[in-house]
């Protein structure tokens, strides 16, 4: 009598990547490998979106650092971004250069907009500027002229010599300060309410001053300040000067600068050297790249060039932009998904992004920006298409793939007869896949190899008007799918399937995976 085929049907790959596991610890729907997929919550995964560059002309160096600014009445909307000394604004398109003065800046510039100006911070090495949407002028160190007084508010464009800016609770807060050519660095000083030109001599606290470490960010969130250092977090809370106060968050971890933190709604997401990614949901730090932690453990994300990386939180996603081997600028892209799994879920592009934000001025959609990493480009994330327009012109094409993890039927000794596997694709558009079979734990060795054809189904046939035999059963506004087959496998204890792009630039995506298989006796 023979034997009954048996099915494993494969949906879920929402753990994502993880490189911290060997063949017998991976979950199952963790992935050892892969690059250029996005993973669905729902289940299966596809090519990612592509990015298209916003400016035909290009900036006059690569844009070092990205902020937004829009006026209250919304007749400002503008993307501003740092280029070596100068400042550049863009309504959308090409940027238009803004400097007051010629003062040279090694760092980067940060801004945040209070009260319909922005305020754009110099790295601690000059003073700082306001931009009104029209003209950009240089302010003064308020140093030694500090105005005590709340009730008569001077408004004489002062401000203090810092590196980092945030507003919250009405108050415009500067760290890491610069007071009588002394630097200032684990100080925190903070305006007068809703005055963010004025600032009183004693409006000043320092966080963990004897530490030797000093303040890298400032991030409001929620009803805290967080301010952080390299290693270690403090929250600050209250609402004027008299109700200030710190409380240590941790003091193991920090972050390598105001541009590898991310806000987001479950958290405040973080790259702490050389520990990797946490994110504080207010409660507590929780570690989300343990997965990914042999990157930094094998220098694969070089130390040396650590200062590059940046977070944005994207789409309700948290992009990581690294440098990648022997790159010294972001190379990769990293992308944890909170929602793919219980744990959240990891994949990897291969973008050359510099910082990222997503830019919604008041009535319109939102923009999810990225700089690039070693041009003179901006560029849009999630576009369609194929292709990666990086320089507004000249295209390409995105190619990616996904490794399973080795299935072996909970045995990994008991050889089975594997059958032909069962693909269902989606079929929104034309395109060819590249199926390969790995064998036996033994992922260098390829087995088996065939491709598989999608063709478009642009019937688009409506339920409205179908009859029982009339056959027409597909609503037009559905995503429809296809079914094929891989190669017949043969026998081996284990196998492991790769699907990537053939040689067609196309979209495509793969909604579930059936292996069917036949188990041996054991003898």
């Amino acid at each position: 009598m023979p034997q009954k085929v048996l099915t494993l049907p494969i949906s879920d790959w929402g753990g994502g990547l993880n490189l911290n596991a060997d063949a017998f610890q991976l979950r199952d729907n963790e992935s050892p490998d892969l690059l250029n997929v996005d993973i669905d919550p729902r289940g299966g995964f596809y090519l990612r979106d592509t990015i298209t560059a916003i400016n035909t002309t290009v900036l006059a160096s690569t844009p070092a650092n990205v902020w937004t600014f829009s006026s209250s009445d919304s007749t400002v909307k503008h993307l501003l971004v740092q280029q070596g000394n100068d400042a550049a604004y863009s309504t959308g398109g090409n940027f238009t250069a803004i400097n007051p003065d010629a003062l040279a800046t090694t760092g980067k510039m940060r801004g945040v907009t209070f009260k319909d100006k922005c305020y754009i911070q110099r790295n601690r090495e000059q003073v700082a500027w306001e931009w009104d949407g029209t003209t950009a002028t240089a302010m003064t160190d308020v140093h030694g002229t500090y105005n005590d007084d709340f009730a008569a508010p001077a408004n004489n464009n002062e401000m203090p010599i810092a590196r980092y800016i945030a507003t919250w609770q009405n108050f415009l807060f500067h760290a890491n300060t610069v007071e009588s050519g002394t630097a200032k660095r684990s100080r925190v000083r903070f305006s007068h309410p809703n005055q963010p030109e004025d600032y009183r001599t004693n409006d000043w606290f320092d966080v963990s001053p004897d530490d030797g470490d000093e303040i890298t960010a400032l991030v409001p969130w929620k009803d805290r300040l967080l301010v952080f250092k390299n290693n270690s977090i403090h929250a600050v809370f209250g609402y004027d000067h008299n109700t200030f106060q710190q409380v240590l968050v941790s003091s193991t971890v920090g972050a390598i600068g105001q541009e590898a933190i991310a806000v987001a709604e479950d958290g405040v997401y973080f790259f702490s050297w050389p520990e990797g990614v946490f994110r504080y949901n207010g409660k507590q730090v929780e570690d989300v790249f343990y997965p990914l932690r042999p990157l930094v453990d094998d220098n694969t994300i070089p130390a040396a060039y650590q200062s590059t990386i940046t977070l944005g939180w994207l789409r309700q996603r948290l992009w990581v932009a690294v440098p990648y081997a022997s790159s010294t600028t972001p190379t990769r892209v990293l992308v944890f998904d909170p929602a793919t799994s219980k744990y959240g879920g990891w994949t990897m592009y291969d973008m050359a992004l510099g910082p990222m934000l997503e830019w919604q001025p008041p009535g319109s959609a939102a923009t999810y920006i990225g700089c690039a990493a070693a041009t003179g480009r901006v560029y849009k994330l999630h576009q369609t298409g194929v292709s990666d327009l990086l320089d507004g012109a000249a295209s390409t094409t995105v190619t990616g793939y996904l490794r399973t993890r080795w299935y072996d039927l909970g045995n990994a000794a008991l050889v089975k007869r594997w059958k032909r596997p069962r693909l269902v694709l989606d079929d929104d558009y034309s395109a060819t896949l590249r199926l390969d079979v790995f064998k036996d734990y033994d992922s260098h060795v390829l087995s088996r190899t065939s491709t598989l054809g999608i063709t478009a189904d642009s019937t688009g046939t409506l339920w409205n008007g179908s009859t029982w035999n009339g056959g027409v059963w597909t609503d037009g506004t559905l995503g429809s799918q296809a079914i094929d087959k891989g190669p017949l496998i043969g026998r081996a204890t284990a196998v492991q399937l790769k699907l990537s792009s053939a040689t067609t630039a196309t979209k495509w995506g793969v909604n579930s995976l059936v292996l069917t298989y036949v188990p041996k006796r054991v003898r």
